[in-house]
C-alpha cells in the first residue's frame, strides 16, 4: 500500500499535463501512486496520460464519460490504495520536495488533516507570474475542539474550499462514506465541509507547496449554472450551520459569513446579465425574485448582520422582496457592476 494516493480528474487539460506529471514524477518521495481519471477528454489528454503510464507503474490511467471533476475524483477515491489521498488538478504543478515534506510531517504529527499553502501563478501569454497566495494559519491541534476553534481562520484566509492544498485520510474518507457531491458549483468546499466535521486532529504549515494555475475568469463566468443561486443556498446554510455547531457564530466570525451571505445575493441576482443565458427583462427579474424569495435567504436576512450601507440594501431588498431595488443596488455598485460589465462583453465577442 503506498503512503499517498494522488487522484487528478482530467478534461482537456493536454497543454498542461506534460509539466504537471513531470512535476509528480519528480518528487523526491516516491511511495505515492498517481491516479489520473480522464472524465471524456476531447483532446490528446487520454493519450498523453497513458503514454506516461507506460513508463510508470505508479501512474494508473481510468477513464469515465463527462461527468465533472467531482465524479472524477469520487472515481478515483474507489480505486486509491493509499493511506492519505491528495487531490490535485491537472493543470497545475507541485513543488518536488511537496511529498517528503509531507510524509515527514504524518509521521511527527499522524493528524487527521494536514494543510499547507500554495502559491497562485498567472500566466498571460508566454508570461507567468506570481499573483497571490493561499497561506493558512498556523495550527496544531488534537483535539476536534481546537481543530473547531481553526475554522473561521481557514474560511476567512481562502484556503478552505480548494481540495489541492490538503491532505487527507483514506481511512475516515471511507468510513464515514464521505464523496463530492453533484453540483456545478462548490463541490470542493461541500466536500471539505463534510470532511471537517470528522476530524479529530490537524496541523497546518505555512509552506506554498503547490502552484495553481489561475483559471480563465471567462470561462468560469460562462460555467455557471441557473441554479448557482440554489448551490449558494446549500453552500451559506451549511457554513452557518458549521459556525453555529462550533460555537463562532458571533463576533467578527459572524459579521464576515453575515456579509458573505449578502454578497452572495448580489453577485448571484447579477448572473441574469450572463449573455450565454440570453434572458429577457422579464426573465431577469423573475430569476432574482427566485432568489429573493427562497425562505432560507427570507429567514436568514432576519438575523444576519447588515453593517455596511449595501450590505443593508441587500437585506432590505430580500425582506421586501424587491427585484428592482436589487439591481439598482448592483449598478451602483462599481466594482461587481464594471467587474460584470468587462466579461460580458468578452463573452459577446467570443461566443
Amino acid at each position: 500500500m503506498p503512503k499517498f494516493s494522488v487522484i487528478s480528474p482530467v478534461y482537456n487539460t493536454a497543454p498542461f499535463l506534460d509539466r504537471f506529471i513531470r512535476s509528480m514524477q519528480a518528487q523526491t518521495y516516491g511511495d505515492f501512486e498517481l491516479i489520473l481519471i480522464d472524465d471524456g477528454s476531447k483532446d490528446d489528454s487520454l493519450s498523453i496520460c497513458e503514454r506516461y503510464a507506460a513508463d510508470d507503474c505508479r501512474i494508473k490511467v481510468h477513464t469515465q464519460p463527462n461527468s465533472g471533476a467531482g465524479a472524477a475524483r469520487n472515481n478515483g477515491i474507489s480505486k486509491a490504495e493509499g493511506e492519505f489521498l491528495l487531490f490535485y488538478d491537472s493543470d497545475d504543478w507541485v513543488d518536488e520536495t511537496a511529498l517528503a515534506v509531507l510524509e515527514a510531517l504524518l509521521n511527527k504529527t499522524n493528524v487527521d488533516l494536514l494543510v499547507y499553502g500554495a502559491q497562485e501563478i498567472r500566466i498571460t501569454g508566454d508570461k507567468e507570474e506570481k499573483h497571490g497566495e493561499r497561506i493558512p494559519p498556523a495550527a496544531a491541534c488534537q483535539t476536534a475542539a481546537d481543530c473547531r476553534k481553526q475554522y473561521h481562520g481557514l474560511v476567512s484566509s481562502a484556503v478552505l474550499n480548494p481540495p489541492w492544498n490538503k491532505v487527507y485520510r483514506n481511512s475516515l474518507i471511507k468510513k464515514n462514506n464521505l464523496s463530492f457531491p453533484d453540483t456545478r458549483r462548490s463541490q470542493d468546499a461541500l466536500f471539505n465541509m463534510a470532511y471537517f466535521r470528522c476530524i479529530n486532529s490537524m496541523y497546518s504549515i505555512q509552506d506554498a507547496l503547490y502552484y495553481y494555475r489561475e483559471n480563465d475568469q471567462k470561462k468560469v463566468w460562462m460555467k455557471f449554472p441557473q441554479n448557482i443561486w440554489e448551490i449558494d443556498i446549500l453552500y451559506n446554510t451549511t457554513l452557518e450551520q458549521d459556525y453555529r455547531d462550533y460555537g463562532i457564530y458571533e463576533g467578527a466570525a459572524r459579521e464576515y459569513i453575515d456579509r458573505w451571505f449578502y454578497m452572495a445575493i448580489l453577485r448571484d441576482a447579477s448572473f441574469c446579465r450572463n449573455p450565454r443565458w440570453n434572458f429577457s427583462g422579464k426573465q431577469k427579474h423573475d430569476y432574482i425574485n427566485q432568489i429573493l424569495e427562497a425562505p432560507y435567504n427570507q429567514q436568514r436576512a432576519e438575523t444576519a448582520v447588515a453593517q455596511t450601507k449595501l450590505t443593508q440594501g441587500i437585506r432590505e431588498c430580500i425582506l421586501t422582496k424587491n427585484s428592482k431595488r436589487l439591481m439598482r443596488l448592483f449598478y451602483k455598485d462599481h466594482y461587481w457592476n464594471s467587474f460584470y460589465d468587462f466579461y460580458c462583453r468578452k463573452i459577446k465577442r467570443r461566443s
